[in-house]
């Protein structure tokens, strides 16, 4: 998801040609999305709990951490590059792990439950919620970690967390979505947004605070991050697995179960483009199963039920549509170079040359 807000943005141009660099199978269903470690590896979870670092130019593997049980569903979670270079992994058994760049455990903090994907926010504090809705503030340095306060947001969550500009923890209920406002020691919930069908999705932010994100309602909704107020909301063709990313110039990108990748004006809330990219398979259906990634040019990058990863271009153009098998439900990752990584249920890892 890139950082704190969801921009899932990268600085450079993505893959144009669909050429694959390198492929490689890590052994168990990739469900869990990539990150960029701050030395430029691939790191990349599997659904079996283990941990692997990769050279991003090979595919080679650099290291590998077992975190000593499966911990697999299909939900993407990731981990979070810390300015030093330590990953912050939500790893099995409810324990989130601070490992150095070597592969070696720093620290843990057990959270009690399956933990989403953790969000860093500008100050360094550190927020995760675990699917029983439990959200936690963790304070942490290069040898060490505490949890500063625990709040329950009241429902179990499918949404890990994401701040808004004004400091407010926006993360979601099954039904609803919640803002919370860290007072330091403790912390409070500000405001809920309720909505009658279920969240699957993460919430992302612009970076004036609007807050995008859906439910099975066939809706995607813009909030104000800091009232909870309702903004806008757009209708889509069916429900959602795919978290919106929201570009710096104010796009929101997200995708439904018609396969369908919606480009939407998140200050009006109107649709500045979409793009179908349907492939139906007898075994599987069809539709959008990731939040896209986002390139400096604004094509967009995803993985779907079929099987199949698309990149579309700035225009909607469809730029490539690689079969990599199983389901692509792993949030992809742009590397610095423009490279694409992203992981399928089969066990395949794939990185995409951006020449």
């Amino acid at each position: 998801m890139h950082d704190a807000r969801h921009s899932g943005t990268a600085t450079v141009a993505g893959p144009r040609t669909g050429t694959i660099r390198w492929q490689r199978n890590l052994g168990g269903n990739i469900t869990p999305g990539a990150v960029i470690g701050g030395n430029g590896s691939v790191v990349v979870a599997t659904n079996s709990g283990i941990l692997y670092s990769l050279d991003p130019i090979t595919g080679q593997r650099l290291w590998r951490f077992d975190g000593g049980a499966a911990y697999g569903n299909d939900l993407s979670t990731s981990a979070v590059i810390a300015p030093d270079g330590t990953i912050i992994w939500p790893g099995p058994s409810g324990i989130l792990y601070g490992i150095d760049t070597t592969g070696r455990v720093q620290w843990t903090v057990d959270l009690g439950g399956f933990i989403l994907s953790p969000a860093l926010s500008p100050t360094g504090r550190l927020y995760a919620m675990t699917m029983s809705g439990l959200l936690s503030a963790i304070d942490f340095n290069a040898s060490s970690a505490h949890i500063a306060w625990q709040v329950e947001t009241g429902s179990g969550s499918y949404g890990s967390p994401s701040i808004g500009p004004d400091g407010t923890i926006i993360t979601t209920g099954s039904h609803d979505v919640v803002g919370v406002t860290d007072r330091g020691t403790s912390a409070n919930v500000s405001w809920r947004f309720p909505i009658k069908e279920l969240i699957e999705v993460s919430p992302a932010i612009s970076a004036d605070g609007i807050v995008v994100v859906g439910s099975n309602d066939r809706l995607e909704y813009g909030l104000d991050a800091a009232t909870g107020s309702l903004l806008w909301t757009v209708p889509r063709g069916d429900e959602t697995y795919s978290s919106a990313t929201v570009t710096s110039e104010g796009l929101a990108f997200y995708g439904d179960h018609t396969a369908t990748l919606y480009v939407v004006d998140v200050h009006s809330g109107m649709v500045v483009r979409s793009t179908t990219t349907r492939v139906d398979k007898p075994d599987r259906s069809h539709g959008i199963w990731t939040a896209p990634a986002i390139d400096r040019d604004g094509a967009a990058y995803y993985g779907t039920r079929s099987g199949h990863v698309f990149g579309v271009g700035p225009t909607g153009k469809t730029l490539f549509d690689l079969d990599i098998g199983g389901t692509v439900d792993s949030y992809p990752a742009i590397g610095g170079d423009g490279s694409l990584y992203i992981g399928s249920s089969n066990g395949t890892m794939i990185a995409v040359s951006p020449g």
